[in-house]
Parts: structure tokens; C-alpha cells; sequence
């Protein structure tokens, strides 16, 4: 049932980043690296995805950044960034940014976290107002270039029930101001008291505002689902009002239960196996999963990184001038028909293979 593994600290920059360094290679050989590798490598041994949770958060960071500011800061940024994606090159999916949303837990840390995120804004994009998420969209564009092929995700914390018109506002902004973002994560820790009906409006709801505002469709995630202190029966009517309507939601490419074992979750009373035993949850969520809807329920996002199918497409030239062509290319295993768009603008259908054609720009501009 599982097939992707998410470490809930071991990953933050806070629990490997244990000292300024000047260079790539000594943080590579300096860092606390050690538990998240047997994490890395226990997936590449057992072909499950390896997410990474997270490259950027306020609330948890190294200590000794606390007073560092401009250039000595964005270096260690810098270092930070590039050595992750040294040790764990094949990772699926990255939380790039978590939980940026102005006024939410920045009172952490006596206070410094909202003092460390204004020097981070200052550091990455040089605003000292972090709340144009400037920063934000830089983090994204460092992301892209150190992992390519990854899922980028924008991970916010209970957002059906609290901040959800700032998250809307936030991911449709990064989008707006070119972040390479692929997809927005909902936590989930607030759904204990969300009927089914409650929890598709929301989720839908915020998926179609992001949506319009943003001017494109982003893949969505249930990053860090879980249910508590409901007791066995809650527990297992939330589970099955609420996760057929995400994991059949073409939309939602994927769900992360917060841990599982009764016992060594987040919150308490989130586990779905106590003392070895299934509780009620995990019985029906075994079942869900090999019943026929489970089995036939469709993502609309995929990608090579995430081990799906993945589109290659290619163009002859990056610059030409006014009247030229360049040739635009697509292959895709088993697809029937690929539709071309150069900015949002239909440009070509092609319902045979190969797909690939000669285009002629009509106008002077950028184009993707």
C-alpha cells in the first residue's frame, strides 16, 4: 500500500545543518547527514519515491543562522541547496517552502522565526517585506535548477479550515511571479471535525480559486494527513468520508499519512495500527484500496521523476528571430494525441505520431 516515504525531521535544513560552512564539499562531509541516507537508501532499495520535507522553513532551522543576514546568509542558502541535491539526486518530490503564510508560527523560536524569514526575504530576493513572496519564488527557481526532474510543492499547514483565502492568495502569487511551482500541499491535520461534504466543498473550492487566479492548473497533495483523537469509530467514518473524495479527485496525485503506528505520530490517537493490530481505519482503508474505484482513479499530473509517464519535449532553437521557425518535438509512450500551447495559446494538435511539426512565432516575445 505504501509507496513513498516522507521524513517528518529528518530532512529539515535544522536537524543536518550544524555549522557554517564555506563550500559544497565541507558541509557534504561536516553535516548530519546520517539518518536521512538510511532513509534515501532504504527507498532506493526497496523502490519506494523518497520525498523531501523541506528545503525552507522558519520554524525549524540551524541555529547558528539566527543573526546572519545578506550575503553571508544566501550563501549558506546557497550551500544548502546544492548539497542536497548532491546526496539525494533521485528524490520525487520536494516541500520547497513550508508554511510562509504572514502571522502563522512566527512566533517560534522565542519569537526568531518571524525575524529569520524577513532575513531570508532580504537574503534571496532583497525585499525586506517577505509577505510579497519574493523570496519564495526565488526558493522555487533555486529548486528547479538543483532538481530537475522533482515535483515542487508548496506545503501549507491546515489550510481547509484556517488562512485558507491567504494560502489561495500565496501559491496563485508564486505562480503569477514565475515560480516553477508544480503543486500546492494541504497538511490535512485539521479534518477531525470535517464531515465529507465539508471536505469536498473545500477542496475543490480552494483548488478552482487557485486555479482562476493563478492562471493554471497545479497538481494538489494531502501532505501530512491524519485523524485524532476521534477514537476508533471517528477515526474510520472520517478516513472513509474523506479519502475516496481526494484519491478520486483527478487532481490529487497523492496522500502522505503523518505516520501510521499507533503510538509514534504527531498527534496522539493518529495511528491506524495499535499494538500490531489493524484499528477499524486501517481495515477499511485496505479494503478501499483494492476495491475497483480505488484501482481505476485517475491523476491528471504525472512525471518521469515521480515514476509515471513522463512527456519529452524539445525545441531545435531557444532564440530565433522574427520569421523564423523552430521545430517543436514530443514523445510520450502509449499517447494518442498531444496538444501544443505557447503561453496558454493553442498552437498545435497532433494526432499522429510523430508529434512534430515546424512553428513560426508571429509576434516579438518570450514564449513557453
Amino acid at each position: 500500500m505504501w509507496e513513498q516515504l516522507t521524513p517528518e525531521n529528518e530532512t529539515k535544513w535544522g536537524s543536518i545543518a550544524n555549522k557554517e560552512v564555506q563550500s559544497v564539499e565541507q558541509a557534504l562531509s561536516s553535516w548530519n547527514w546520517a539518518a536521512a541516507e538510511r532513509e534515501y537508501n532504504w527507498c532506493k532499495q526497496h523502490g519506494v519515491q523518497f520525498k523531501f520535507h523541506c528545503l525552507l522553513w522558519t520554524s525549524q532551522y540551524p541555529g547558528y543562522l539566527k543573526d546572519f543576514t545578506g550575503d553571508r546568509l544566501r550563501k549558506q542558502i546557497d550551500i544548502w541547496f546544492e548539497a542536497c541535491s548532491r546526496k539525494f539526486p533521485d528524490v520525487t518530490i520536494i516541500d520547497v517552502v513550508n508554511e510562509a503564510i504572514p502571522g502563522h508560527a512566527e512566533g517560534d523560536n522565542g519569537g526568531q522565526a518571524k525575524t529569520f524569514k524577513r532575513n531570508l526575504s532580504q537574503a534571496m530576493s532583497g525585499s525586506t517585506n517577505p509577505g510579497d513572496y519574493k523570496w519564495i519564488t526565488e526558493a522555487f527557481k533555486m529548486a528547479r535548477k538543483f532538481f530537475p526532474n522533482a515535483t515542487l510543492v508548496y506545503n501549507g499547514y491546515n489550510t481547509f479550515q484556517w488562512q485558507k483565502n491567504e494560502f489561495i492568495d500565496l501559491v496563485s502569487t508564486l505562480v503569477k511571479q514565475g515560480a516553477p511551482i508544480d503543486a500546492y500541499g494541504h497538511q490535512s491535520h485539521d479534518l477531525n471535525d470535517m464531515s465529507g461534504n465539508d471536505f469536498r466543498s473545500r477542496l475543490y473550492d480552494i483548488h478552482n480559486q487557485i486555479t482562476q487566479k493563478s492562471g493554471r492548473e497545479l497538481a494538489c497533495f494531502l501532505t501530512e494527513y491524519d485523524i485524532a483523537k476521534q477514537g476508533d469509530n471517528g477515526q474510520k467514518t472520517r478516513y472513509s468520508e474523506q479519502i475516496p473524495i481526494a484519491w478520486e479527485a483527478d487532481f490529487v496525485s497523492g496522500i502522505t499519512l503523518w505516520g501510521y503506528v499507533h503510538g509514534a505520530t504527531w498527534v496522539d490517537d493518529s495511528g491506524l495500527i495499535k499494538n500490531g493490530q489493524d484499528r477499524p481505519a486501517m481495515t477499511w482503508l485496505r479494503q478501499y484500496m483494492a476495491s475497483d474505484a480505488a484501482k481505476k482513479a485517475s491523476a491528471k499530473f504525472c512525471g518521469k521523476a515521480a515514476g509515471g509517464p513522463s512527456l519529452t519535449i524539445s525545441a531545435s532553437e531557444t532564440v530565433i528571430a522574427l520569421g523564423e521557425s523552430i521545430k517543436i518535438s514530443a514523445s510520450m509512450k502509449d499517447v494518442k494525441n498531444v496538444n501544443f500551447k505557447a503561453n496558454g495559446i493553442e498552437i498545435k494538435d497532433k494526432w499522429v505520431a510523430p508529434f512534430e511539426f515546424d512553428w513560426t512565432p508571429e509576434k516579438v516575445g518570450e514564449y513557453k
